[in-house]
């Protein structure tokens, strides 16, 4: 019979194999910074994320048994993507940009079949029956800080996970099991020291101090998650983004250093050489069947079509308001897509 050290052993070393960048195992505590996320609740920087205010999520978040009854460890596994700038062809024509960990296959699909596999090889080694499961970021688990608890590297002023030789271009998948583990150590010794590059970056300056972001100005939030009409005074400051945001992961010194692709898994490298920053005028003319392929199997799926137009046409106000394309969507059917067009048209006179 394996003891829980042997087993802790054993289930990062298959959490590797399956091609995980980082494994750690911590215990099934209440969050120290639990309280914190109530205050950003009760302060409203989720926006219309009502859902995790609801008593379930709440209550999840604080007690895992909530989601596992019979839960002794959580696994903790990152799996990298990667950074690297991807080039499209030069031709001339006004492009959006996407977020990197958009441009593969999507990470809740791939993540979760991993965890999957990874339960059934810990549920083959333990001498006991087991209860597993898998969560990725759509479980309500504060998963950053069981991250950090784990080991795994530490939470970022930006409130990214950065692992100290992968930075913080990273996805978060949690293992929740009942098999006794023995938690892995946390590294205290990594922190952002002095260096706020990523607060001073963000355009929409969506942070209120380190730690503390207002996902209600994040361009993420705002291109992603939102589905109600863009702020005016906040989108000249989305500039050519239609999905997501790496800013502040861009400018941090942790990420300074690409990790090489034998490091991301083949799922996860960019589809195409088009795919981070799409032709606008492309994304605005898929029909309804070109743009379920598009999207198929991609975190793209996520946004409407009403939302991706918005986006296209914030996107175009502020790159290139003349673009025949801002008056095809000044005449869509959708009255939040019009009403961005005709934001994207206005521009022609502040722009010229």
């Amino acid at each position: 019979m394996s003891s829980p050290a042997e087993l802790t052993e054993f289930v990062i070393r298959q959490a590797m194999e399956l091609g995980f960048a980082k494994a750690g195992v911590t215990g099934i505590e209440t969050p120290a910074h639990y309280e914190e996320y109530l205050a950003w609740l009760e302060r409203g920087d989720h926006g219309t994320m009502a859902y995790m205010d609801d008593e379930f999520h709440r209550e999840a978040r604080q007690n895992m048994q909530q989601l596992l009854p019979s839960v002794s460890s959580a696994v903790v596994v990152a799996l990298s993507y990667s950074n690297a700038e991807v080039k499209p062809p030069n031709t001339g024509e006004a492009r959006g940009r996407v977020a990197q960990y958009a441009l593969g296959d999507d990470y809740h699909h791939v993540i979760k079949s991993k965890l999957t596999a990874l339960a059934e090889a810990l549920a083959e080694q333990s001498a006991e029956p087991i209860e597993s499961r898998a969560c990725v970021d759509s479980a309500p688990l504060l998963e950053r800080e069981l991250a950090e608890r784990a080991g795994l590297g530490f939470v970022a002023k930006n409130t990214m996970l950065i692992t100290p030789g992968l930075g913080s271009y990273t996805l978060l998948g949690v293992l929740l099991t009942s098999a006794i583990l023995a938690p892995t150590h946390q590294d205290s010794n990594r922190d952002c020291g002095t260096c706020t590059a990523c607060l001073d970056a963000c355009p929409t300056q969506a942070f209120r101090g380190p730690h503390k972001l207002d996902a209600r100005r994040c361009i993420s939030y705002l291109t992603i998650e939102s589905q109600e009409p863009m702020p005016m005074e906040l989108r000249p400051l989305v500039g050519d983004r239609v999905f997501g945001c790496d800013v502040c992961q861009d400018v941090c010194p942790y990420n300074a250093v690409a990790p090489s692709r034998a490091s991301v898994v083949p799922q996860l490298l960019p589809r195409d050489n088009e795919r981070a920053r799409p032709v606008l005028a492309m994304l605005a003319s898929l029909g309804s069947n070109q743009r379920k392929r598009y999207v198929s199997g991609n975190p793209m799926r996520r946004n409407r079509r009403e939302q991706l137009l918005r986006n296209v046409a914030v996107a175009l106000g502020n790159t290139a308001p003349d673009d025949p394309t801002v008056e095809a969507l000044a005449d869509d059917r959708n009255p939040m897509v019009q009403e961005h067009a005709r934001w994207a048209r206005s521009q022609r006179t502040t722009s010229s």
